[in-house]
């Protein structure tokens, strides 16, 4: 999925209400959300398995915003993804989740800016 841009959350998936999502073997590049998650805005169990997140834009979360439920990345590259907000809190990864299961393997993530972010934390 390239180039799409949405008003709202999730510029290429919006995965919402404890949904089921697994993306596999997929390509997300250069889409924009004006609000949150500029490829994927995930609130449900998500799994990313074998995919490449690369030049996303949002407000948060250039490359997946993380509002609930759970995420596994699992042998994924986030490259290059950006965050308008700030200093661009959470260009790879912006957690909102209040308890957030998130499980990241063999993952490769790079040249985002702040790679992650947790609201509940900090970086």
């Amino acid at each position: 999925v390239r180039n799409t841009v949405t008003v709202g959350d999730g510029g290429a998936i919006s995965s919402i209400g404890g949904s089921i999502t697994t993306i596999e073997s997929s390509v997300f590049i250069r889409n924009t959300a004006n609000a949150n998650g500029g490829a994927l805005f995930v609130d449900g169990e998500t799994s990313v398995i074998d995919s490449y997140l690369l030049s996303n834009r949002a407000h948060d979360g250039g490359g997946i915003f993380y509002e609930g439920g759970s995420l596994d990345l699992n042998s994924s590259w986030l490259v290059g993804n950006r965050a308008a907000r700030g200093v661009g809190l959470g260009t790879a990864i912006y957690i909102n989740a209040a308890d957030p299961m998130l499980v990241i393997e063999d993952t490769f993530i790079s040249r985002n800016g702040v790679e992650i972010y947790d609201v509940n934390d900090g970086i």
